[in-house]
C-alpha cells in the first residue's frame, strides 16, 4: 500500500539515482516504477577501476604509530594537486584524527577537516563544497561518505581504520 501511495495517480517519470543499487533496492525499485529501464555505466568494470588503481600498504608496529605515519606522508600527498579522503571507524575517532593532523599541518598551510554523521546536514553540505572546490585538502570521514561521494580531485583515499562492514571498504 506504502508503495502504490508513493506512485499516486497520473501520468509522471521516476528517475532514481545511486552509485551503487544493491538487489534489495532495485526489487523496491520495480515494485516502485514498474517496466522500469535500468542504466548502468559499463565503463567502470571491476578490472578496469583495478587496473587504474595503485594501492599501498602502511606497516606500523603499534595504533599510535598510525597518526605518525599519516602526519608524515600528508605533505607528500598534498604535493600532487587534488584532495586527500581519510576513512576512520567512528566519529571520535574522525574528530581526534582531524585535531591531530590540523595541529601538526596547520602550520604549512593544510586544510583538514571531519565528516561524520553527528554533523547537521548543513554542515556536511559546507564541508563537501569546501572539500569539492578544495578549500579543504584533506577529509576525515566515517561510513557516512563512503557510498555515492564524486570528487573527481580526490588523488588519494586512505583507510585509516579497516571497515566493520565489507561494501564499506
Amino acid at each position: 500500500k506504502l508503495i502504490e501511495k508513493a506512485r499516486g495517480k497520473g501520468n509522471y517519470n521516476m528517475l532514481f539515482f545511486s552509485a551503487t543499487f544493491p538487489e534489495g533496492v532495485v526489487k523496491m525499485c520495480k515494485r516502485m516504477a514498474p517496466g522500469i529501464h535500468l542504466i548502468q555505466p559499463t565503463d567502470y568494470t571491476e578490472q578496469k577501476v583495478r587496473s587504474a588503481v595503485r594501492q599501498v600498504k602502511c606497516c606500523v608496529d603499534d595504533v599510535s604509530q598510525k597518526i605518525e605515519r599519516l602526519i608524515q606522508i600528508f605533505p607528500m600527498l598534498a604535493t600532487g594537486g587534488g584532495q586527500t579522503l581519510v576513512f576512520v571507524d567512528g566519529r571520535k575517532s574522525a574528530d581526534d584524527v582531524a585535531r591531530q593532523l590540523t595541529g601538526a599541518l596547520e602550520s604549512q598551510g593544510y586544510t583538514v577537516e571531519s565528516l561524520t554523521g553527528q554533523k547537521t546536514a548543513e554542515t556536511r553540505q559546507r564541508l563537501m563544497d569546501q572539500f569539492r572546490t578544495g578549500a579543504t585538502k584533506f577529509l576525515i570521514a566515517t561510513d557516512v561518505l563512503c557510498r555515492g561521494i564524486n570528487v573527481p580531485a580526490v588523488n588519494f583515499v586512505i583507510h585509516y581504520d579497516l571497515a566493520m562492514v565489507r561494501s564499506n571498504f
